[in-house]
């Protein structure tokens, strides 16, 4: 999820850039908190046993996670994507692109 969120964070800046404030905080916090429970989910899966409670949080956070993902999938479709296009310019978006891939 990192690299996504990288590439992410160069579409974010430009439509700063543009005024656009209330979406990309919120992405932004989203991101957070999804990097939080993917480093509770890594600290899980490196353990060599789990416990009951441990299974039951495990369970917790991967379903976390997924509900997560889906609904920052769907505002990124209604919301984010829209904005892309209304404020970068075709040379913006291709100026993010190639940052993007330089990440890679």
């Amino acid at each position: 999820m990192l690299k996504h969120f990288e590439s992410e964070e160069i579409v974010f800046d430009k439509l700063e850039e543009k005024g656009v404030k209330g979406p990309v905080d919120v992405m932004r916090e989203e991101h957070d908190e999804m990097k939080e429970k993917e480093k509770e989910f890594n600290l899980m899966v490196n353990k060599k046993k789990l416990n009951k409670e441990e299974v039951k949080k495990f369970i917790y956070i991967i379903k976390y996670i997924a509900e997560m993902l889906k609904s920052h999938i769907q505002k990124e479709e209604m919301i984010l994507y829209p904005l892309v296009i209304e404020k970068l310019s075709n040379e913006e978006l291709k100026e993010c692109g190639e940052k993007a891939e330089k990440l890679k």
